[in-house]
């Protein structure tokens, strides 16, 4: 069954006394609309290039939800499929002093609104750039904590890993009853790291289909998509996230095949990659393993 909930129902922390919104039935989809991560307060623009933006810094990334998954239990495994991301007509893009690794270059915080047509971002009248959405916020709640949704850890949250696009699935560990999940922070094109702390970002319409899996355990988020699985970590530096997402995919391949340490090794430094999502944050860095599948099946990898 298809559900619907409006961008009215949101929360900027994830915390277990949220009150669900929706309580659905594994095998159910929902479709999120979402705001973009600075609320839709700004949406218009008065010079041709860009303007001072002003506005809450608080409260930014704007989650829809949380929906209530019935059976799911602390241990089990959310499973969620992106089925599509509906980009609205318009996005923002912002320069945030202080912030990303030039934010020292300026004084004060501008933006710029970038019109979508035609599934081209209008950057300016020079140029346009295809469109790519991606889902930037997608996550459960996590036990006992009031987690700002600027955040992200094993719970998933704010990862802004530009492989959460359309068609792909995402696990996550259940620590409480429900779940709880929720979505926002869409993005219509993300460069890899986010390197000043802004996408495009765009308001949307995001479908999830939701399933619970009690068959199998994981420690942190796990993606699959069409070609790759991907193991992500997000740590206080980028060394440990790049360690410890590697360190997740070394086990995960031999857990789940008859290869030796040697060999996973050998076959992970030929054609697996370490790869970034988040790089501007100064709390965490997060970061992503990925091993394309036409190598993993070939040794039986089976795990999910």
């Amino acid at each position: 069954m298809l559900y619907k909930i409006s961008h009215d129902h949101g929360f900027h922390y994830w915390d277990e006394k949220n009150e669900p919104v929706l309580r659905i039935q594994p095998g159910d989809s929902v479709e999120f609309e979402t705001k973009d991560c600075l609320c839709n307060v700004l949406t218009e623009q008065k010079s041709e290039r860009y303007d001072v933006a002003v506005f809450d810094k608080v409260n930014v990334n704007p989650v829809t939800g949380p929906v209530y998954i019935e059976g799911a239990m602390p241990g089990d495994v959310l499973e969620v499929t992106i089925e599509e991301i509906r980009l609205k007509d318009r996005a923002i893009v912002t320069c945030q002093e202080t912030y990303g690794h030039v934010g020292d270059f300026f004084t004060e915080t501008t933006y710029k609104i970038t019109p979508i047509r035609d599934n081209m971002v209008v950057f300016d009248r020079h140029l346009q750039i295809p469109c790519d959405p991606m889902v930037g916020v997608l996550g459960v709640t996590a036990k006992g904590q009031h987690i700002n949704s600027n955040l992200n850890g094993v719970w998933g949250g704010n990862m802004d890993n530009t492989m959460m696009r359309q068609g792909v699935t995402l696990y996550l560990p259940i620590e409480v009853e429900g779940a709880l999940a929720g979505t926002g922070d869409v993005h219509a094109v993300m460069g890899d790291g986010e390197m000043n702390c802004s996408a495009v970002e765009a308001p949307a319409f995001v479908t999830l289909k939701f399933n619970v899996r009690k068959d199998i355990q994981i420690n942190e988020p796990v993606l699959c998509t069409q070609n790759h699985f991907v193991t992500i970590a997000t740590r206080p530096t980028a060394d440990e996230a790049i360690r410890d997402s590697t360190r997740e995919m070394f086990r995960y391949i031999k857990e789940h095949t008859k290869l030796d340490p040697e060999e996973i090794s050998m076959l992970m430094t030929a054609i697996g990659n370490n790869e970034v999502c988040v790089a501007c944050g100064e709390d965490s860095k997060t970061m992503r393993f990925t091993m394309p599948w036409y190598a993993l099946k070939v040794y039986g990898f089976s795990a999910f």
